[in-house]
């Protein structure tokens, strides 16, 4: 207006600090943040001052320490069984033989997997100097390391000193860290997706778990691998001629849980059918014999007597997974009710559990 003219004014609060404040500890005073924030701060609001360096104060040492990470290129074998890694995988809910654990062997070159099944985990040293007498006579190698976590399992003295009489070094991880037995702890992810999988499939009761595991780890052996660029770990054992078991044929394969027809052991008459409706399980190690499962009185038998029916090739959800459609029964069985899997299929994750580490 005229020769006036509007300025514009810019807002600005400076401290004046005294001797002793200027001695004040900012870092201290705001939370403890980090250095460049401090810095931000004390700058934006014009303040002279001093504060601690984070690395150099205790409280942050104590209350920011985080888990460092863990390198991911572990060592490799450049032979099989050189190096084996061990877990035990913990299934809250019983097997119909009682099984609550299943220890899982893997072969550090090929990802070959073993598995057994424990009502106990106390059963585990047991299964671990068959695993190793198995590939002494078969292969006559004996591994060079054995690689686990801290579980109480792979603690004992008699362990170690079956170990140390073998020549076989112990590697143990830190208490609380599955990332340094990554191997084991990946296999078991694997393990229990495949497993659930065929329990979703079959739709038998879930108490049956540990056929379904059993026929998880045998197909996890046949599937290519990514550590073995798409080889499966059959496949990188033949070639070196180091197989501790017959492989079986993908042919001879049959869906979990599919319905097949097995010659009945006492037909009573010679006027009643000599087939009886069955659901395929998994197959016998070292053997051409099959499970099957009869869904009417829950009882598992080994045949090798069996057909399957050419209708059906896979298998579907069914609502009433308990009854064949070729079974003649109207009302339900009148025997004990079996947990059936669409009524049991959610609460399955948590059923599943790591074991307990124990802490040295």
């Amino acid at each position: 207006m005229g020769n006036l003219f509007a300025t514009k004014l810019q807002t600005q609060c400076v401290f004046s600090l005294s001797e002793s404040e200027k001695k004040r500890d900012w870092h201290s005073l705001l939370g403890h943040p980090s250095d460049e924030y401090t810095k931000q701060l004390l700058s934006s609001k014009k303040i002279t001052g001093t504060f601690t360096s984070s690395s150099e104060c205790q409280v942050c040492l104590h209350a920011k320490i985080k888990r460092l990470p863990h390198s991911r290129h572990l060592p490799s074998t450049h032979s099989p069984f050189t190096k084996i890694h061990m877990d035990t995988l913990e299934i809250s809910l019983p097997s119909c033989q009682g099984y609550c654990y299943v220890l899982a062997i893997i072969d550090d070159f090929s990802r070959f997997n073993s598995i057994y099944l424990m009502t106990e985990k106390g059963r585990a040293e047991a299964f671990i100097k068959s695993f190793l007498n198995e590939l002494k006579n078969k292969l006559n190698i004996t591994p060079a390391y054995i690689h686990t976590d801290r579980g109480g399992e792979f603690d004992s003295n008699n362990f170690k000193q079956n170990l140390l009489a073998r020549g076989i070094c112990l590697e143990r991880g830190p208490a609380h860290s599955p990332q340094t037995n990554g191997v084991a702890e990946r296999f078991n992810q694997s393990l229990i997706t495949k497993f659930r999988c065929l329990l979703a499939q079959s739709n038998i009761p879930i108490t049956y778990w540990d056929k379904a595991v059993l026929h998880a780890s045998l197909l996890l052996n046949h599937l290519p691998h990514r550590f073995l660029n798409t080889s499966s770990p059959n496949d990188v054992l033949l070639r070196v001629s180091s197989t501790i078991q017959p492989i079986r044929d993908l042919k001879t394969f049959l869906p979990f849980g599919i319905n097949i027809v097995v010659k009945n052991e006492n037909p009573g008459s010679k006027v009643n059918p000599s087939g009886q409706a069955m659901k395929a399980l998994t197959f016998k190690p070292y053997s051409d014999t099959l499970r099957v499962l009869d869904v009417v009185t829950g009882k598992i038998r080994v045949t090798c007597d069996y057909s399957q029916l050419k209708s059906e090739t896979t298998v579907m959800l069914r609502k009433d997974p308990c009854v064949l459609p070729m079974q003649p029964v109207k009302t339900p069985p009148p025997t004990t009710t079996l947990p059936v899997l669409k009524d049991s299929l959610p609460q399955l994750s948590s059923l599943i559990t790591g074991h307990h580490e124990a802490v040295p």
